[in-house]
Protein backbone atom coordinates (compact mmCIF):
# COMPACT_ATOMS: atom_id res chain seq x y z
CA UNK A 1 0.00 0.00 0.00
CA UNK A 2 1.29 3.40 -1.06
CA UNK A 3 0.87 6.43 1.54
CA UNK A 4 -0.28 9.52 -0.13
CA UNK A 5 2.47 11.74 -1.67
CA UNK A 6 3.20 15.26 -0.51
CA UNK A 7 2.50 18.07 -2.29
CA UNK A 8 4.95 20.37 -3.49
CA UNK A 9 6.96 21.39 -0.84
CA UNK A 10 6.62 25.34 -1.28
CA UNK A 11 2.70 25.00 -1.10
CA UNK A 12 2.71 22.50 1.52
CA UNK A 13 4.74 24.76 4.22
CA UNK A 14 2.18 27.39 3.44
CA UNK A 15 -0.36 25.64 4.37
CA UNK A 16 1.21 24.25 7.71
CA UNK A 17 0.85 25.78 11.32
CA UNK A 18 3.50 26.87 13.09
CA UNK A 19 3.83 23.70 15.29
CA UNK A 20 3.88 21.38 12.12
CA UNK A 21 6.71 23.35 11.08
CA UNK A 22 8.61 23.40 14.05
CA UNK A 23 7.72 19.25 14.43
CA UNK A 24 9.18 19.09 10.89
CA UNK A 25 12.83 19.90 12.44
CA UNK A 26 13.52 16.33 14.64
CA UNK A 27 14.11 13.41 14.46
CA UNK A 28 13.54 11.15 17.59
CA UNK A 29 14.82 7.69 18.61
CA UNK A 30 12.90 5.75 21.21
CA UNK A 31 13.84 1.86 23.05
CA UNK A 32 12.17 -1.29 21.84
CA UNK A 33 11.05 -3.04 18.44
CA UNK A 34 7.08 -1.58 19.04
CA UNK A 35 6.72 2.13 18.55
CA UNK A 36 5.50 3.23 21.84
CA UNK A 37 2.62 5.07 22.70
CA UNK A 38 3.74 8.07 23.15
CA UNK A 39 5.89 8.43 19.67
CA UNK A 40 2.71 7.17 18.33
CA UNK A 41 0.96 10.30 19.62
CA UNK A 42 3.74 12.64 18.99
CA UNK A 43 3.05 11.12 15.05
CA UNK A 44 -0.49 12.06 15.33
CA UNK A 45 -0.53 15.38 16.43
CA UNK A 46 1.70 15.96 13.03
CA UNK A 47 4.21 17.61 14.28
CA UNK A 48 7.18 15.24 13.89
CA UNK A 49 9.40 15.17 11.42
CA UNK A 50 11.24 11.59 11.52
CA UNK A 51 12.41 9.02 13.50
CA UNK A 52 15.96 6.97 13.70
CA UNK A 53 16.51 3.55 14.41
CA UNK A 54 19.12 1.73 16.15
CA UNK A 55 19.59 -2.24 16.52
CA UNK A 56 17.28 -2.06 19.77
CA UNK A 57 14.67 -1.10 17.22
CA UNK A 58 15.27 -4.04 15.21
CA UNK A 59 14.68 -8.35 15.67
CA UNK A 60 13.96 -8.49 11.98
CA UNK A 61 13.33 -7.63 8.40
CA UNK A 62 9.28 -8.45 8.90
CA UNK A 63 9.24 -6.88 12.20
CA UNK A 64 11.19 -3.49 11.09
CA UNK A 65 8.97 -3.33 7.96
CA UNK A 66 5.80 -3.47 10.68
CA UNK A 67 7.16 -0.81 12.91
CA UNK A 68 7.83 1.21 9.56
CA UNK A 69 4.59 1.12 8.35
CA UNK A 70 2.91 1.35 11.96
CA UNK A 71 4.45 4.81 11.96
CA UNK A 72 4.02 5.60 8.02
CA UNK A 73 0.35 5.07 8.65
CA UNK A 74 0.19 7.69 11.31
CA UNK A 75 1.60 10.06 9.33
CA UNK A 76 -0.78 9.57 6.52
CA UNK A 77 -3.71 9.84 8.78
CA UNK A 78 -3.11 13.35 10.30
CA UNK A 79 -4.27 16.48 8.58
CA UNK A 80 -1.26 17.13 5.94
CA UNK A 81 0.03 12.85 6.07
CA UNK A 82 3.27 14.52 5.52
CA UNK A 83 5.49 11.28 5.86
CA UNK A 84 8.49 10.67 8.05
CA UNK A 85 12.16 10.34 7.67
CA UNK A 86 12.83 7.17 8.69
CA UNK A 87 16.69 7.17 9.36
CA UNK A 88 19.32 4.72 10.56
CA UNK A 89 23.23 5.11 10.50
CA UNK A 90 23.90 1.60 8.39
CA UNK A 91 27.71 2.07 7.51
CA UNK A 92 28.82 -0.99 6.80
CA UNK A 93 31.16 -2.71 9.12
CA UNK A 94 31.52 -2.00 12.27
CA UNK A 95 28.44 0.58 12.19
CA UNK A 96 25.61 -1.40 11.45
CA UNK A 97 21.59 -1.09 12.48
CA UNK A 98 20.50 -4.29 10.57
CA UNK A 99 22.45 -7.25 11.72
CA UNK A 100 23.44 -10.15 9.92
CA UNK A 101 22.05 -12.64 12.52
CA UNK A 102 18.67 -10.65 12.16
CA UNK A 103 18.06 -11.50 8.87
CA UNK A 104 20.37 -8.63 6.97
CA UNK A 105 22.95 -8.35 4.90
CA UNK A 106 26.12 -7.29 6.70
CA UNK A 107 28.85 -5.51 4.23
CA UNK A 108 32.21 -4.53 4.95
CA UNK A 109 33.05 -1.39 6.86
CA UNK A 110 33.99 1.94 4.53
CA UNK A 111 37.73 1.73 4.89
CA UNK A 112 37.40 -2.30 3.60
CA UNK A 113 35.69 -0.39 0.51
CA UNK A 114 38.71 1.51 0.32
CA UNK A 115 41.03 -1.33 0.26
CA UNK A 116 39.15 -2.26 -3.44
CA UNK A 117 39.69 1.12 -4.56
CA UNK A 118 36.81 0.72 -6.82
CA UNK A 119 34.12 3.14 -7.03
CA UNK A 120 31.83 0.99 -9.17
CA UNK A 121 31.81 -1.38 -6.27
CA UNK A 122 31.19 1.32 -3.51
CA UNK A 123 27.75 1.98 -5.79
CA UNK A 124 26.98 -1.42 -6.29
CA UNK A 125 27.43 -2.30 -2.27
CA UNK A 126 25.26 1.13 -1.37
CA UNK A 127 22.75 0.29 -3.98
CA UNK A 128 22.54 -3.49 -2.17
CA UNK A 129 22.35 -1.51 1.27
CA UNK A 130 19.59 1.11 0.43
CA UNK A 131 17.33 -1.73 -1.08
CA UNK A 132 17.32 -3.54 1.87
CA UNK A 133 16.83 -0.47 3.98
CA UNK A 134 14.06 0.42 2.08
CA UNK A 135 12.59 -2.85 1.44
CA UNK A 136 11.80 -2.61 5.62
CA UNK A 137 11.13 1.30 5.18
CA UNK A 138 13.96 3.07 6.09
CA UNK A 139 14.39 5.80 3.79
CA UNK A 140 17.03 8.40 4.91
CA UNK A 141 20.67 6.40 5.44
CA UNK A 142 22.61 8.53 8.14
CA UNK A 143 25.78 7.77 5.87
CA UNK A 144 28.31 7.83 4.30
CA UNK A 145 31.04 9.00 6.46
CA UNK A 146 33.06 11.57 4.86
CA UNK A 147 35.31 12.20 7.16
CA UNK A 148 39.36 11.99 6.04
CA UNK A 149 40.77 9.73 9.05
CA UNK A 150 44.33 11.37 9.00
CA UNK A 151 44.89 10.35 12.63
CA UNK A 152 45.37 6.37 13.71
CA UNK A 153 44.27 7.67 17.40
CA UNK A 154 41.07 8.60 16.69
CA UNK A 155 39.03 6.62 18.47
CA UNK A 156 35.41 6.86 16.83
CA UNK A 157 35.90 7.29 13.29
CA UNK A 158 38.68 4.79 12.30
CA UNK A 159 37.69 1.99 9.87
CA UNK A 160 34.55 4.23 9.12
CA UNK A 161 36.22 6.01 6.97
CA UNK A 162 37.05 4.93 3.77
CA UNK A 163 40.84 6.10 4.10
CA UNK A 164 43.45 8.83 4.83
CA UNK A 165 43.33 10.74 1.30
CA UNK A 166 40.87 12.64 0.63
CA UNK A 167 40.89 12.18 -3.24
CA UNK A 168 39.37 8.94 -2.49
CA UNK A 169 37.39 9.44 0.49
CA UNK A 170 35.81 11.84 -2.09
CA UNK A 171 35.55 9.97 -4.79
CA UNK A 172 34.03 6.58 -3.05
CA UNK A 173 31.88 8.97 -1.18
CA UNK A 174 30.43 10.53 -3.87
CA UNK A 175 29.93 6.66 -5.32
CA UNK A 176 28.27 5.88 -1.99
CA UNK A 177 25.94 8.32 -2.54
CA UNK A 178 25.33 7.32 -6.00
CA UNK A 179 24.05 4.28 -4.52
CA UNK A 180 22.10 4.66 -1.49
CA UNK A 181 19.99 7.04 -4.10
CA UNK A 182 19.27 4.15 -6.86
CA UNK A 183 18.46 2.15 -4.28
CA UNK A 184 15.52 4.73 -3.43
CA UNK A 185 17.47 5.85 -0.15
CA UNK A 186 18.49 9.70 0.53
CA UNK A 187 22.38 10.08 1.99
CA UNK A 188 23.47 12.39 4.99
CA UNK A 189 27.24 12.47 4.61
CA UNK A 190 28.81 13.18 7.49
CA UNK A 191 30.40 14.81 10.06
CA UNK A 192 30.73 18.21 8.38
CA UNK A 193 33.70 19.50 8.13
CA UNK A 194 35.32 17.05 9.21
CA UNK A 195 35.73 14.61 12.27
CA UNK A 196 39.26 12.30 11.24
CA UNK A 197 41.60 14.02 12.69
CA UNK A 198 40.66 13.61 16.31
CA UNK A 199 42.18 11.80 19.38
CA UNK A 200 38.49 12.64 21.17
CA UNK A 201 35.56 11.08 20.67
CA UNK A 202 32.51 13.96 20.65
CA UNK A 203 30.07 10.88 22.23
CA UNK A 204 32.07 11.91 25.26
CA UNK A 205 33.54 15.16 25.04
CA UNK A 206 34.27 17.64 22.56
CA UNK A 207 37.09 17.48 20.26
CA UNK A 208 39.45 20.10 18.90
CA UNK A 209 40.89 20.73 15.37
CA UNK A 210 43.18 23.21 15.39
CA UNK A 211 43.81 23.50 11.89
CA UNK A 212 44.45 25.82 9.74
CA UNK A 213 41.69 27.01 7.43
CA UNK A 214 44.31 26.27 4.49
CA UNK A 215 44.62 22.32 5.94
CA UNK A 216 41.17 21.98 6.04
CA UNK A 217 40.83 23.04 2.80
CA UNK A 218 43.15 20.79 1.60
CA UNK A 219 42.24 18.01 3.46
CA UNK A 220 38.75 17.83 5.30
CA UNK A 221 37.05 19.59 2.97
CA UNK A 222 37.70 18.11 -0.48
CA UNK A 223 35.16 15.05 -0.14
CA UNK A 224 32.48 17.54 1.23
CA UNK A 225 32.71 19.83 -1.43
CA UNK A 226 32.48 16.31 -4.05
CA UNK A 227 29.47 15.52 -2.05
CA UNK A 228 27.95 18.89 -2.89
CA UNK A 229 28.63 18.41 -6.35
CA UNK A 230 26.87 15.53 -6.17
CA UNK A 231 23.31 16.63 -5.16
CA UNK A 232 23.70 14.79 -1.49
CA UNK A 233 20.45 15.31 -0.01
CA UNK A 234 21.76 16.28 3.88
CA UNK A 235 24.82 16.62 5.80
CA UNK A 236 25.31 15.64 9.51
CA UNK A 237 27.34 18.36 11.51
CA UNK A 238 30.41 17.33 13.40
CA UNK A 239 30.71 17.95 17.42
CA UNK A 240 34.08 19.57 16.79
CA UNK A 241 35.61 22.71 17.54
CA UNK A 242 37.17 24.20 14.82
CA UNK A 243 39.11 27.48 16.63
CA UNK A 244 40.23 28.61 13.39
CA UNK A 245 37.10 29.27 12.29
CA UNK A 246 34.68 29.94 15.12
CA UNK A 247 36.35 32.39 17.90
CA UNK A 248 34.09 31.48 20.59
CA UNK A 249 35.96 29.76 22.93
CA UNK A 250 34.37 25.46 22.70
CA UNK A 251 31.57 26.49 20.67
CA UNK A 252 31.14 23.14 18.38
CA UNK A 253 30.90 23.48 14.85
CA UNK A 254 26.87 21.96 15.18
CA UNK A 255 26.38 25.70 17.21
CA UNK A 256 28.82 27.73 14.96
CA UNK A 257 27.22 30.17 12.60
CA UNK A 258 30.10 31.12 11.25
CA UNK A 259 30.94 27.15 10.35
CA UNK A 260 26.94 26.48 9.55
CA UNK A 261 26.13 29.02 7.94
CA UNK A 262 29.20 30.69 6.67
CA UNK A 263 31.33 28.23 5.66
CA UNK A 264 28.81 25.71 4.46
CA UNK A 265 25.40 27.35 3.70
CA UNK A 266 27.35 30.89 2.13
CA UNK A 267 31.16 29.58 0.88
CA UNK A 268 30.10 26.03 -0.15
CA UNK A 269 26.81 26.88 -1.47
CA UNK A 270 25.34 23.78 0.08
CA UNK A 271 21.04 24.68 0.32
CA UNK A 272 20.01 20.57 1.28
CA UNK A 273 19.11 19.43 4.90
CA UNK A 274 21.71 20.07 7.43
CA UNK A 275 20.86 17.59 10.24
CA UNK A 276 22.71 17.87 13.47
CA UNK A 277 24.84 14.88 15.13
CA UNK A 278 22.54 13.80 18.30
CA UNK A 279 22.29 16.52 20.40
CA UNK A 280 22.98 14.24 23.80
CA UNK A 281 26.44 13.40 23.16
CA UNK A 282 28.34 15.17 25.48
CA UNK A 283 30.80 16.83 22.85
CA UNK A 284 27.79 19.44 22.37
CA UNK A 285 25.42 18.65 25.43
CA UNK A 286 28.32 19.05 28.01
CA UNK A 287 28.27 22.64 28.08
CA UNK A 288 24.93 23.53 27.10
CA UNK A 289 21.18 22.61 28.24
CA UNK A 290 18.43 21.16 26.17
CA UNK A 291 16.82 24.17 25.49
CA UNK A 292 19.76 26.33 24.93
CA UNK A 293 21.21 23.59 22.63
CA UNK A 294 17.66 23.71 20.52
CA UNK A 295 17.98 27.35 20.22
CA UNK A 296 21.66 27.53 19.59
CA UNK A 297 21.62 25.14 16.84
CA UNK A 298 18.86 26.34 14.78
CA UNK A 299 20.38 29.90 15.37
CA UNK A 300 23.41 28.15 13.69
CA UNK A 301 21.54 27.01 10.57
CA UNK A 302 20.29 23.58 11.64
CA UNK A 303 17.33 22.25 9.52
CA UNK A 304 17.08 18.37 11.51
CA UNK A 305 17.77 18.22 15.11
CA UNK A 306 18.71 14.61 16.08
CA UNK A 307 18.31 13.38 19.89
CA UNK A 308 18.26 9.85 19.83
CA UNK A 309 17.23 9.13 23.14
CA UNK A 310 15.45 10.75 25.73
CA UNK A 311 11.88 11.59 25.01
CA UNK A 312 12.03 14.19 27.90
CA UNK A 313 14.72 16.42 26.16
CA UNK A 314 13.13 15.99 22.89
CA UNK A 315 9.91 17.37 24.18
CA UNK A 316 11.72 20.24 25.99
CA UNK A 317 13.21 21.33 22.63
CA UNK A 318 10.25 20.95 20.80
CA UNK A 319 8.64 23.09 23.31
CA UNK A 320 11.44 25.69 23.57
CA UNK A 321 11.74 26.37 19.75
CA UNK A 322 8.06 26.72 19.03
CA UNK A 323 7.88 29.25 22.02
CA UNK A 324 10.99 30.80 20.52
CA UNK A 325 8.96 31.25 17.40
CA UNK A 326 5.74 31.94 19.10
CA UNK A 327 7.31 34.98 21.04
CA UNK A 328 9.34 36.66 17.79
CA UNK A 329 12.41 34.91 19.30
CA UNK A 330 13.09 32.67 16.19
CA UNK A 331 11.18 34.01 13.39
CA UNK A 332 8.78 32.25 11.08
CA UNK A 333 10.45 32.28 8.06
CA UNK A 334 13.84 30.76 9.78
CA UNK A 335 11.62 27.60 10.56
CA UNK A 336 9.76 27.78 7.22
CA UNK A 337 13.15 27.77 5.61
CA UNK A 338 14.48 24.29 7.23
CA UNK A 339 10.78 22.78 6.82
CA UNK A 340 11.03 23.30 3.02
CA UNK A 341 14.14 21.70 3.03
CA UNK A 342 13.07 18.65 4.90
CA UNK A 343 9.76 18.34 2.94
CA UNK A 344 11.43 19.34 -0.44
CA UNK A 345 13.90 15.68 0.16
CA UNK A 346 11.16 13.39 1.46
CA UNK A 347 9.44 14.76 -1.81
CA UNK A 348 12.78 14.18 -4.24
CA UNK A 349 13.41 10.51 -2.64
CA UNK A 350 9.82 9.45 -2.68
CA UNK A 351 9.25 9.17 1.02
CA UNK A 352 5.96 8.49 1.27
CA UNK A 353 6.14 5.37 -0.08
CA UNK A 354 5.51 2.63 2.68
CA UNK A 355 7.07 -0.96 2.49
CA UNK A 356 5.12 -4.12 2.23
CA UNK A 357 5.89 -5.75 4.87
CA UNK A 358 5.54 -9.53 3.27
CA UNK A 359 7.76 -8.49 0.95
CA UNK A 360 10.73 -8.07 3.64
CA UNK A 361 11.55 -11.64 3.81
CA UNK A 362 12.52 -11.75 0.49
CA UNK A 363 14.69 -8.54 -0.23
CA UNK A 364 16.67 -8.30 2.88
CA UNK A 365 19.68 -10.52 3.18
CA UNK A 366 19.26 -11.98 -0.47
CA UNK A 367 21.36 -14.39 -1.68
CA UNK A 368 22.14 -12.13 -4.36
CA UNK A 369 23.57 -9.10 -1.65
CA UNK A 370 25.04 -11.51 0.68
CA UNK A 371 27.45 -12.85 -2.56
CA UNK A 372 28.22 -9.11 -3.43
CA UNK A 373 29.57 -8.31 0.40
CA UNK A 374 31.93 -11.37 0.10
CA UNK A 375 32.71 -10.21 -3.49
CA UNK A 376 33.38 -6.35 -1.92
CA UNK A 377 35.43 -8.52 1.17
CA UNK A 378 37.58 -10.63 -1.38
CA UNK A 379 39.06 -7.07 -3.01
CA UNK A 380 39.47 -5.30 0.23
CA UNK A 381 41.81 -8.35 2.00
CA UNK A 382 45.35 -7.00 1.75
CA UNK A 383 48.72 -8.92 2.82
CA UNK A 384 51.14 -7.16 5.17
CA UNK A 385 53.38 -9.76 5.17
CA UNK A 386 54.51 -13.78 4.93
CA UNK A 387 57.10 -14.93 6.30
CA UNK A 388 56.29 -18.64 4.49
CA UNK A 389 53.58 -19.64 7.07
CA UNK A 390 50.93 -19.33 4.35
CA UNK A 391 48.67 -20.71 3.07
CA UNK A 392 47.74 -22.95 5.91
CA UNK A 393 48.78 -26.81 5.32
CA UNK A 394 46.20 -29.63 6.36
CA UNK A 395 47.45 -31.25 9.29
CA UNK A 396 48.42 -28.55 11.12
CA UNK A 397 46.63 -27.96 14.29
CA UNK A 398 45.01 -24.43 14.13
CA UNK A 399 43.56 -22.52 16.93
CA UNK A 400 41.86 -19.60 16.19
CA UNK A 401 42.13 -16.48 19.25
CA UNK A 402 39.59 -13.99 18.13
CA UNK A 403 38.29 -10.77 20.20
CA UNK A 404 34.01 -10.47 20.38
CA UNK A 405 35.18 -6.85 19.97
CA UNK A 406 31.03 -6.21 20.42
CA UNK A 407 30.70 -2.37 21.12
CA UNK A 408 34.30 -0.93 21.15
CA UNK A 409 33.31 2.67 20.28
CA UNK A 410 29.94 4.93 21.16
CA UNK A 411 28.96 4.42 17.95
CA UNK A 412 28.60 1.26 17.34
CA UNK A 413 26.06 -1.18 18.29
CA UNK A 414 27.00 -4.13 16.26
CA UNK A 415 27.86 -7.89 17.16
CA UNK A 416 30.59 -9.58 16.37
CA UNK A 417 29.93 -13.05 14.93
CA UNK A 418 33.07 -15.12 14.71
CA UNK A 419 31.28 -18.81 13.24
CA UNK A 420 32.04 -18.18 9.79
CA UNK A 421 35.72 -18.34 10.49
CA UNK A 422 35.45 -21.36 12.12
CA UNK A 423 32.94 -23.22 9.71
CA UNK A 424 35.38 -22.37 6.84
CA UNK A 425 38.54 -23.37 8.78
CA UNK A 426 37.19 -26.21 10.03
CA UNK A 427 35.58 -27.39 6.01
CA UNK A 428 39.07 -26.90 4.69
CA UNK A 429 41.37 -28.24 7.48
CA UNK A 430 39.67 -30.29 9.59
CA UNK A 431 38.31 -29.31 13.36
CA UNK A 432 39.78 -25.70 14.73
CA UNK A 433 39.82 -24.83 18.06
CA UNK A 434 37.84 -20.95 18.42
CA UNK A 435 38.61 -18.90 21.64
CA UNK A 436 36.44 -15.92 21.62
CA UNK A 437 37.46 -13.41 24.26
CA UNK A 438 37.19 -9.73 25.06
CA UNK A 439 39.63 -7.21 23.14
CA UNK A 440 41.76 -6.65 26.56
CA UNK A 441 42.12 -10.45 26.91
CA UNK A 442 40.19 -10.71 30.60
CA UNK A 443 40.01 -14.44 31.63
CA UNK A 444 42.52 -15.57 28.73
CA UNK A 445 46.23 -17.31 29.19
CA UNK A 446 48.38 -17.29 26.03
CA UNK A 447 51.21 -19.14 28.74
CA UNK A 448 48.46 -21.32 28.87
CA UNK A 449 47.26 -22.10 25.42
CA UNK A 450 51.11 -22.21 24.52
CA UNK A 451 52.01 -25.07 26.88
CA UNK A 452 48.72 -26.94 25.80
CA UNK A 453 49.48 -26.49 22.15
CA UNK A 454 53.16 -26.64 22.29
CA UNK A 455 56.03 -25.69 19.00
CA UNK A 456 54.05 -26.48 15.95
CA UNK A 457 50.59 -25.04 16.52
CA UNK A 458 49.22 -22.38 14.58
CA UNK A 459 47.69 -19.94 16.01
CA UNK A 460 45.33 -17.01 13.59
CA UNK A 461 45.07 -14.14 16.24
CA UNK A 462 42.83 -11.15 16.05
CA UNK A 463 44.28 -7.63 16.77
CA UNK A 464 41.53 -4.90 17.46
CA UNK A 465 42.88 -1.33 18.77
CA UNK A 466 46.39 -3.81 19.55
CA UNK A 467 47.68 -0.13 20.84
CA UNK A 468 44.75 0.53 23.47
CA UNK A 469 44.98 -3.03 24.24
CA UNK A 470 48.82 -4.30 24.99
CA UNK A 471 47.55 -7.62 26.29
CA UNK A 472 47.39 -8.32 22.60
CA UNK A 473 50.79 -7.72 21.51
CA UNK A 474 52.23 -9.58 25.42
CA UNK A 475 50.02 -12.61 24.11
CA UNK A 476 51.54 -13.04 21.07
CA UNK A 477 55.08 -12.74 22.14
CA UNK A 478 54.12 -15.71 24.90
CA UNK A 479 52.81 -17.96 21.96
CA UNK A 480 56.09 -17.24 19.49
CA UNK A 481 58.59 -18.15 22.06
CA UNK A 482 57.17 -21.14 22.74
CA UNK A 483 57.38 -22.30 19.11
CA UNK A 484 53.59 -21.19 17.58
CA UNK A 485 53.36 -19.73 14.73
CA UNK A 486 51.38 -16.69 14.92
CA UNK A 487 49.17 -15.28 12.21
CA UNK A 488 47.29 -11.91 12.81
CA UNK A 489 44.10 -10.77 11.37
CA UNK A 490 43.53 -7.27 11.75
CA UNK A 491 40.38 -6.55 12.41
CA UNK A 492 39.74 -2.67 12.58
CA UNK A 493 43.04 -0.19 11.40
CA UNK A 494 45.87 -1.41 9.65
CA UNK A 495 48.27 0.49 12.08
CA UNK A 496 47.16 -1.93 14.64
CA UNK A 497 49.12 -4.59 12.73
CA UNK A 498 52.25 -2.55 13.41
CA UNK A 499 52.77 -3.36 16.60
CA UNK A 500 53.27 -7.25 15.75
CA UNK A 501 55.78 -6.28 13.08
CA UNK A 502 58.85 -8.12 14.35
CA UNK A 503 56.66 -10.94 16.17
CA UNK A 504 54.11 -12.68 13.89
CA UNK A 505 54.92 -14.74 11.28
CA UNK A 506 52.12 -13.61 9.04
CA UNK A 507 49.73 -10.87 8.86
CA UNK A 508 46.82 -9.83 6.98
CA UNK A 509 44.36 -6.62 7.38
CA UNK A 510 40.43 -7.42 7.14
CA UNK A 511 39.40 -4.03 8.09
CA UNK A 512 36.40 -5.09 10.94
CA UNK A 513 35.12 -8.35 11.71
CA UNK A 514 31.88 -8.79 9.43
CA UNK A 515 30.85 -12.52 8.24
CA UNK A 516 31.91 -11.17 5.36
CA UNK A 517 35.71 -10.21 5.42
CA UNK A 518 35.99 -13.07 8.09
CA UNK A 519 34.72 -14.99 5.30
CA UNK A 520 37.21 -13.45 2.80
CA UNK A 521 40.18 -13.32 5.16
CA UNK A 522 40.02 -17.12 5.50
CA UNK A 523 40.04 -17.84 1.96
CA UNK A 524 43.39 -15.78 2.10
CA UNK A 525 44.64 -18.03 4.46
CA UNK A 526 43.88 -20.57 3.16
CA UNK A 527 45.38 -20.25 -0.39
CA UNK A 528 41.88 -20.42 -2.07
CA UNK A 529 42.06 -16.45 -3.34
CA UNK A 530 44.98 -14.52 -3.44
CA UNK A 531 44.60 -11.05 -1.48
CA UNK A 532 43.90 -7.57 -3.66
CA UNK A 533 43.02 -4.91 -1.31
CA UNK A 534 45.59 -2.08 -0.90
CA UNK A 535 46.08 0.22 2.15
CA UNK A 536 43.20 3.47 1.83
CA UNK A 537 46.15 4.68 4.84
CA UNK A 538 49.49 4.99 5.46
CA UNK A 539 51.57 2.05 6.69
CA UNK A 540 54.99 1.31 7.69
CA UNK A 541 55.55 -2.32 8.41
CA UNK A 542 59.31 -2.88 8.82
CA UNK A 543 60.44 -6.28 10.02
CA UNK A 544 62.77 -4.90 13.07
CA UNK A 545 64.60 -6.25 15.47
CA UNK A 546 67.11 -9.06 14.88
CA UNK A 547 64.60 -10.87 12.53
CA UNK A 548 65.64 -9.30 9.25
CA UNK A 549 63.22 -9.89 6.35
CA UNK A 550 63.64 -13.25 4.85
CA UNK A 551 63.27 -13.96 1.36
CA UNK A 552 60.12 -13.96 -0.55
CA UNK A 553 58.41 -11.75 2.61
CA UNK A 554 55.95 -9.24 1.32
CA UNK A 555 56.42 -6.08 2.71
CA UNK A 556 53.59 -3.69 2.29
CA UNK A 557 54.16 0.02 1.40
CA UNK A 558 50.86 2.52 0.89
CA UNK A 559 48.71 2.67 -1.75
CA UNK A 560 48.44 5.25 -3.92
CA UNK A 561 45.43 7.45 -4.79
CA UNK A 562 42.80 7.08 -6.90
CA UNK A 563 40.34 4.24 -7.86
CA UNK A 564 39.98 0.76 -10.13
CA UNK A 565 36.90 1.02 -12.33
Amino acid sequence: MALNPIQDARQLVAEMTPAEQVGQMFMVGFAGTVAPAWLLDRVAQGNLGGVIYFSRNVAGPRQTAELSASLQHGAAATRLGIPLAIGIDQEGGTVVRLPADGGFTHFPSQMAMGATRSAALVRQVAAAMAREMRAVGINFNLAPVLDVNHNPDNPVIGVRSFGADPMLVAELGVAAISGYREGGVAACGKHFPGHGDTTVDSHLALPVIPHSRRRLDAVELGPFRAALRAGVDALMTAHVFFPQIEPEAGLPATLSPRVMQGLLRQELGFDGVLCTDCLEMRGVAGGFAPDELALRAVAAGADLLLVSHSPDVQQVMLETLLHAVRTGRISIERVAASAFRILRMKQHRQMGVAPAPALAPELAGIAAHRALAITAARQAVTLAWDRGVLPLQPGRRVVAVLPRSGRLTQAEDSRTVLEPVQAVLARELGAVELIACPPDLQGFSAADLAGRLGAGATVLFGAVRSGAYPAQIEAVRTLRAAGCAVVMLGLRLPQDLEYFQGLADAAVDLYDDSPAMLQAGVEVLLGRRAPAGQWPVPVAFQLGGNQPPETGDFLCSSGGAGSKQ
